[in-house]
C-alpha cells in the first residue's frame, strides 16, 4: 500500500549531509520495500512541498525549508488529503512540536539524535530508532 515519508527541513536538521542522508534514506525505502506510491513531505513549521512517487521512479529531491519545526502539518495533510498510508516514516531530529492524537497508522520515528537525549521530545506515540549519521 501506499507510504508516507515525513522530511524535517527545519533549521536544525537543514545541512547537507543530513539533507544528503535524509534522500538516501528515502531511497532505499523506495528500492527495498517497493510501496504502491511513496508520498514525499517536506516540513519545517510548516509543509514546504509534497511528492507523490511511483516505486520505479528515480526522484529529484527538492526540499525546502530552514525555519523551526512542527510535525503536525505532515499529519493534517495526511488526513486533509486523506491519503490512508500503511505507515509513516518520519526522519527528523524529534526537536519540535509533536501532534497530540495518534494516528491510525504505524509512525516509525528516524531519529538523529539518540533516544537518552530526546527527553521531553521524545515522541509520545511510534517507534524511534537511532540513525547515528556520524557512521
Amino acid at each position: 500500500g501506499p507510504m508516507v515519508f515525513g522530511w524535517d527541513t527545519s533549521g536544525s536538521h537543514y545541512d547537507q549531509k543530513t539533507q544528503e542522508a535524509t534522500a538516501a534514506e528515502v531511497t532505499e525505502i523506495i528500492r527495498s520495500v517497493g510501496p504502491e506510491k511513496l508520498h514525499v513531505a517536506y516540513c519545517d513549521s510548516t509543509l514546504q512541498g509534497t511528492m507523490e512517487l511511483d516505486p520505479n521512479e528515480v526522484p529529484k529531491w527538492k526540499p525546502r525549508g530552514g525555519g523551526g519545526t512542527d510535525f503536525r502539518p505532515v499529519f493534517d495533510w495526511v488526513e486533509k488529503e486523506g491519503i490512508e498510508p500503511v505507515c509513516m516514516i518520519y526522519m527528523t531530529d524529534l526537536y519540535g512540536t509533536q501532534p497530540v492524537d495518534e494516528p491510525p497508522y504505524p509512525v516509525l520515528w528516524l531519529s538523529t539524535v539518540p533516544p537518552e537525549k530526546l527527553g521531553s521530545y521524545y515522541p509520545k506515540f511510534g517507534e524511534v530508532v537511532y540513525l547515528d549519521l556520524e557512521q
